[in-house]
């Protein structure tokens, strides 16, 4: 099983599938760099273009606003997935979870307290237009 770079690749940094040293594949990818090297070029391009097309089917998209365009952008997305291990994943699960809590506290002393507001960490409008959003995506569901 080969799970090692063409010598073309140029190593810059981190990569989550060979590391820092960029010679062969971490223990949790060599499956998916077996499973890889197996498919034709073309498949996995394919695979990007359908599951791009999806997306914009189903309106999986953002926009940007006060961009120049006015077009739909895709939520990025890959299909080489993302492995982690057991440590990478505590690590992230710990971060994650911190970052909701932060989110749901916020949230409710935006409809609560306000003490943002009148600690003018944010302004009115600010919240305002944030309300109303909360209500678009609540019409949404």
């Amino acid at each position: 099983m080969e799970t090692t770079k063409s010598p073309s690749y140029i190593h810059s940094g981190f990569d989550e599938m060979y590391g820092f040293d960029g010679r062969a594949a971490r223990p949790q990818y060599a499956e998916v760099v077996r499973q890889l090297t197996s498919l034709p070029a073309e498949q996995l391009v394919n695979k990007q273009r359908d599951a791009e097309l999806l997306f914009r089917r189903m309106g999986i998209t953002f926009a940007v606003y006060g961009a120049n365009s006015s077009e739909e952008r895709l939520i990025p997305f890959d299909v080489v997935p993302r492995v982690f291990s057991a440590t990478e994943w505590r690590r992230l699960e710990l971060g994650l979870k911190q970052r909701v809590r932060a989110l749901n506290m916020f949230l409710h002393d935006i409809y609560h307290e306000q003490e943002c507001q009148t600690a003018s960490k944010i302004d009115h409008p600010t919240a305002s237009n944030f309300d109303q959003g909360i209500r678009l995506i609540s019409c949404a569901v």
